[in-house]
């Protein structure tokens, strides 16, 4: 193998790279997770995800606040 031929095959690599990075950008950013996720819900409804309410910041200034651990 040449050194040419080697370029040229590093070249069509890096655009075959470029391309499928762009076909991915194009992508919808929500995509669902299970095959049904979207049948069981009204087309209008929202989901809502269950977290846990943010924590109040310290009062403390000496030392930074303890780590919440969920359950």
């Amino acid at each position: 193998m040449s050194i040419a031929t080697a370029v040229i095959l590093n070249v069509v690599a890096v655009a075959g790279l470029l391309g499928l990075l762009a076909a991915t950008m194009r992508l919808p950013y929500h995509l669902p997770t299970t095959p049904r996720s979207g049948e069981s819900e009204p087309k209008g409804a929202r989901r809502r995800r269950k977290t846990a309410p943010a924590s109040r910041p310290s009062r403390r200034r000496g030392r930074p606040p303890e780590p919440v651990y969920e359950r």
